[in-house]
């Protein structure tokens, strides 16, 4: 197993020292440099990096910027002392995996080094497979479900069986769809969509099967070698969905070349001008869902047979309000995207307005994301995305959230809430959020989880005496 190297580029040389001791003990190579210049002159980059945004010739968000030019999967963690909003909009702004808070931190420093490292090395694995091409936004981040699906990927891809897409709206089932397809054996054949919600279900046996058996201009014709991908397969007309499981079936069912006026299966002379089926012409079956495979089949939405053929193992796609730890490299990823697409620079994301969207419940998912991103770069100055640009939904969800804290409420008109008691009603507001897990309310609050350990200790101390 390749040893992976971390970069420290700090001109602080004791705290270049420290890392690289805490680092090197853990089993990583470390490579300590004091500036922009050494680290850009190297003609082989390391796999992680650890920019101090304090350099001596620059800022190390700038440094991230360019080296996401030259590389843009190689993860930067950013070092620095500012409030964690502000870091996390830095962070944000330049592209960076996480951030690193001053003063340093063991526990946090190993945790989202050794996370910045599995995520490089399940990508790096991944596109060993896949080949060059860039992983749909639906496959980015670093928490623990995609992480899950990106190794479940890896293995679909060469797959001949069906496939079931499990997934809300907006979460990126069609991409996946056709990445499935771009990077499979079958890539060179053609990928045909039918999304079974835009026709009415009388049309969807005709337009997948055409009039006539074997009809060229049908689509299941025309994805002959290919990929066949049904969107929201559940929604597919009971008769179509026969003739499916029929058509890739091992041992496929004869059929007549005439659709009889009752129904395919409905006339009497059924096994009447045989047409033999060619296997290695028949499409690879990929499919999407909002619901899982149990669901359709216990309330009759899937026929048996169809039901059987996508038996196998499905892939998930998780919603965004459940991977909220991937929500800053997605908007990172729009934020800069969208700008050029609209002719401008990336602006930064106020830290207010990156709260907003860390709050947010986002019932459309990556796609909803986008949306929002498109419409608050609009709405900007082009310097920076405020809390003001943002949609109105998405401002009323974060205003109910920090009413319901309760955070800057006084006891009465006069009083004045110190605050030490403000940073105990946040954090017991977040744990609350967060169902009691201290690293998901660790990153509500903008903190490392160390930090949270700290403060609650402290407070029960103060509690005690």
């Amino acid at each position: 197993m390749v040893v992976p190297c971390v970069a420290l580029v700090d001109e602080d040389p004791l705290s270049r020292e420290l890392l690289r001791l805490w680092l090197e003990a853990t089993g990583y190579d470390v490579l300590e440099l004091a500036s922009a210049a050494e680290l850009l002159a190297r003609p082989v980059l390391p796999d992680i990096y650890c920019i101090s945004l304090t350099l001596p010739d620059t800022t190390g968000d700038a440094l991230i910027g360019a080296l996401r030019s030259r590389d843009p999967d190689r993860p930067a963690l950013l070092i620095s002392s500012l409030p964690a909003p502000d870091a996390s909009a830095r962070a944000l702004g330049c592209g960076a995996y996480d951030t690193l808070a001053k003063p340093l931190c063991r526990e946090q420093v190993l945790l989202r080094v050794r996370r910045a490292v599995e995520v490089w090395q399940l990508k790096s694995r991944v596109r060993a497979v896949c080949g060059a091409a860039d992983l749909p936004p639906a496959l980015w981040g670093r928490s623990p479900a995609v992480k899950n699906l990106l190794t479940e990927v890896d293995v679909q891809i060469h797959g001949e069986t069906p496939v079931l897409l499990i997934g809300e709206a907006g979460s990126g089932r069609a991409a996946l769809a056709r990445f499935i397809h771009v990077r499979g054996p079958r890539s060179g054949q053609a990928f045909v969509t039918f999304s079974c919600a835009e026709l009415p279900p009388s049309r969807h046996f005709e337009e997948l099967f055409g009039d006539e058996q074997g009809s060229a201009d049908s689509l299941f014709a025309r994805a002959s070698g290919g990929v066949l991908f049904i969107h929201d397969v559940g929604w597919l007309a009971a008769e179509a969905q026969q003739e499916l499981a029929d058509a890739l079936a091992t041992e496929p069912a004869p059929r007549s070349s005439k659709r009889p006026s009752g129904g395919w299966r409905a006339a009497a002379d059924v096994s009447a001008q045989i047409v033999p089926f060619e296997r290695r012409a028949l499409p690879r079956l990929v499919c999407s869902s909002s619901v899982e495979l149990s669901v359709l089949a216990r309330t009759g939405q899937l026929c048996e047979p169809l039901a059987a053929l996508l038996g196998g193992p499905s892939l998930v796609l998780p919603p965004l309000r459940e991977r909220a730890d991937d929500i800053p490299e997605l908007l990172s990823y729009w934020v800069r995207r969208l700008a050029l697409d609209t002719g401008r620079s990336p602006p930064r994301v106020s830290a207010s307005a990156l709260e907003a969207l860390l709050a947010y419940g986002w019932p459309g998912n990556v796609h909803e994301l986008s949306q929002v991103v498109q419409r608050a770069i609009l709405a900007s100055d082009g310097s920076s995305i405020k809390l003001s640009d943002l949609p109105v939904a998405v401002r009323q969800s974060f205003e109910e959230v920090e009413r319901e804290s309760g955070l800057f409420e006084p006891a009465s008109n006069d009083d004045v809430v110190p605050l030490r008691e403000l940073e105990r009603r946040a954090i017991a507001h977040a744990l609350k959020a967060a169902e009691g897990n201290v690293g998901h309310a660790a990153r509500l609050l903008g903190i490392g989880r160390a930090t949270l350990y700290r403060r609650l200790a402290e407070q029960s101390s103060s509690k005690a005496s």
